[in-house]
């Protein structure tokens, strides 16, 4: 059967997602150029389903050249990147490629990754299986990656770092190859957490659910926890249906966020079916010194009794005072 040929096609989103097309105030307009470059891939795919994949290419050899001057401390154009690169794989992995096509739009996404200097691209290399597609594709990237990702994992030398680790790491799980996984993490000095949780993923995948959470742990600082860490044993238990004691060992400590209401709408979403004044008494409790910081999640739960009880003993932002006298 002869290959597929490529589709030629003219993506209208190139005029807009060029190299530094948004300048440092454009969050907003470049956060709806991608969301409109993914609306017309998505169109596109409907009729023509091999342009679409290689339009998902060209986005993301784009999108970061494009963004490179944009304001990124809010963290707003990253979550747009970030989703329009979740919405980037899915369409290229819905096309019928041929070998020899897919493997030329890996090498092309492989040198974007290598060429993106700002972050935007970190999360690339955990979507190497789905760009790959199948379990040959995805042996051939870890395979040639496996050497240098152990040299450099090996390395004492501070900084060393290879961007393909993740790239390698994530394909080896896909195929279940867990011995692999262990035998490139067996090294002497300390792993990121970024690393190390392939090890932990690949324990979950196999069932070894306490395991995986102590693998995660490991070596973790035991005064101050890691967020990440901790949001990532969180999820573990969720996904076992173990919400209680996911919410008991985790369910805080993972989800703080800038303010206290902001905080108490990020556990209250993650867990439905724990009482609100539940939550809100375990978030203060947990804070003894601030625990000012919730006057206005009570409030806004409807909790008048506990927000009072709150103004009366601790201190409260007088603004935050007024503003609930107003009210």
């Amino acid at each position: 059967m002869a290959p597929k040929k490529k589709t030629k096609y003219s993506f209208q989103f190139t005029r807009r997602i060029r190299t530094n097309a948004f300048g440092w105030h454009g969050t907003s307009t470049a956060s709806k150029a991608i969301k409109d470059a993914i609306r017309e891939l998505k169109t596109v795919a409907k009729f023509d389903p091999l342009a679409s994949a290689e339009g998902a290419v060209v986005l993301i050899e784009r999108m970061w050249k494009a963004l490179q001057h944009v304001d990124s401390s809010s963290g707003s154009i990253g979550t747009a990147v970030d989703k329009g690169l979740d919405e980037a794989a899915a369409i290229f992995e819905k096309a019928d490629l041929d070998p020899k096509t897919r493997q030329g739009y890996l090498e092309r996404i492989w040198e974007a990754i290598q060429e993106e200097d700002i972050g935007y691209y970190d999360s690339l290399p955990d979507r190497w299986p789905q760009f790959c597609g199948d379990r040959e594709t995805m042996a051939r990237w870890a395979d040639e990656f496996k050497e240098p990702t152990q040299s450099v994992l090996s390395d004492p030398t501070p900084g060393a770092y290879f961007r393909g680790t993740a790239l390698c790491l994530s394909c080896l799980l896909a195929l279940q190859r867990y011995d692999e996984i262990f035998e490139i993490l067996a090294v002497e000095r300390n792993l990121l957490f970024d690393t190390k949780r392939y090890g932990a993923r690949a324990l979950v995948q196999q069932g070894k659910l306490d395991e995986a959470i102590a693998y995660a742990k490991e070596g973790s600082s035991s005064v101050y926890s890691d967020p990440r860490i901790d949001a990532f044993c969180e999820q573990v238990l969720i996904d076992a249906d173990q919400s209680e004691r996911a919410y008991e060992e985790y369910g805080i400590s993972s989800s703080e966020r800038s303010t206290g209401l902001a905080t108490f709408n990020a556990i209250k979403k993650k867990y439905p079916d724990i009482a609100p004044k539940r939550i809100l008494e375990d978030l203060i409790a947990a804070n003894p010194d601030n625990p000012g910081k919730y006057f206005a999640a009570t409030r806004k739960a409807g909790f008048e009794d506990l927000a009072l009880e709150i103004a009366n003993s601790s201190r409260v932002d007088p603004k935050t005072l007024t503003r609930a006298a107003e009210q």
